[in-house]
């Protein structure tokens, strides 16, 4: 949940459909948000003791779409930072969150670690990641 002035959200564009849930974008718009009041040299504020709510999957395929989807997500805000605004941190934090996150889930997977996720979520995850260049592109097309 976040609350933002409403001249700072016109101004900044924060809610382009472009991406988001219902996209092939699948999600990101919230992140890529931050982002852009962040760019702009404003400051965020957490509360930590705010209360939210959050349905949880109930199943494991839906589990699994979901973690697909946030990684497509991701990677497609990622991708239109670096694009549309020339920020080479987001190809470095694609490369360090690829590296440090998918890499490292899928291995331990495979290896059959104890606290390991299961290896078609991980899998999952990284076609998410996969998917987020035509995502990017798709959004990109709908403007």
């Amino acid at each position: 949940s976040m609350a933002f002035r409403r001249e700072l959200a016109r101004t900044l564009r924060l809610f382009d459909d472009d991406i988001d849930c219902g996209t092939a974008a699948c999600s990101g718009g919230d992140t890529y948000a931050l982002y852009l009041v962040l760019r702009a040299g404003w400051e965020i504020e957490y509360t930590p003791d705010a209360l939210g709510w959050h349905e949880h999957r109930r199943d494991h395929d839906a589990l699994r779409s979901t973690l697909a989807g946030y990684s497509t997500g991701a990677y497609t805000w990622l991708l239109k930072a670096l694009i549309e605004h020339h920020d080479l941190g987001a190809a470095r934090e694609m490369a360090l969150w690829f590296r440090h996150h998918h890499l490292r889930r899928l291995r331990a997977a495979i290896a059959g670690r104890a606290d390991a996720v299961d290896r078609d979520i991980a899998v999952a995850e990284l076609r998410g990641v996969l998917a987020a260049p035509r995502a990017y592109l798709t959004t990109r097309r709908a403007r």
